[in-house]
């Protein structure tokens, strides 16, 4: 499992990387937020929530990967939370980091997997179409091949 670190990034944290405006829009929308009062930016726009992870430099990246992971195994109102855009930006942005920046996520990578899993193991469940969100089992695939391989 993964080593989780119960302390919220900080400054140093957030500029561990190259600042863009995409970098700075994420620490904007979460610096100083446990990963709990994170949890509804993943809740209330998935996507937008992708976008920020994708930006964000290492360390900010694994901290609030658990709120996404959080949101996806809790069961939340269906009214307030679009479960299958999250799970399918979700394994978009491990698939994404595995692949261009291990080292952000290689540390948390085996908890990481048990999500990326458990979301592949609903598209059925959950009536996600593959036409419109692809084949969740062909993309855990493609992530697990690639987490072999470093």
């Amino acid at each position: 499992m993964a080593m989780w670190s119960s302390k919220v990034p900080d400054e140093r944290d957030w500029c561990a990387s190259g600042l863009d405006l995409d970098h700075l829009y994420a620490q904007k929308r979460f610096e100083g937020k446990t990963w709990e009062e994170a949890l509804p930016l993943f809740i209330a726009n998935p996507s937008a929530a992708a976008e920020d992870l994708m930006c964000m430099p290492e360390v900010p990246f694994q901290y609030y990967m658990r709120a996404w992971e959080s949101v996806l195994i809790v069961e939340t109102e269906p009214d307030k939370f679009e479960w299958t855009t999250a799970a399918s930006e979700f394994l978009n942005l491990v698939e994404s980091k595995i692949q261009d920046r291990p080292a952000d996520i290689l540390p948390i990578m085996d908890s990481v997997f048990l999500i990326a899993e458990y979301v592949a193991n609903h598209q059925e469940p959950y009536d996600v179409e593959p036409t419109v969100f692809g084949t969740w089992q062909k993309q855990l695939e493609r992530i697990r091949v690639r987490y072999n391989e470093i």
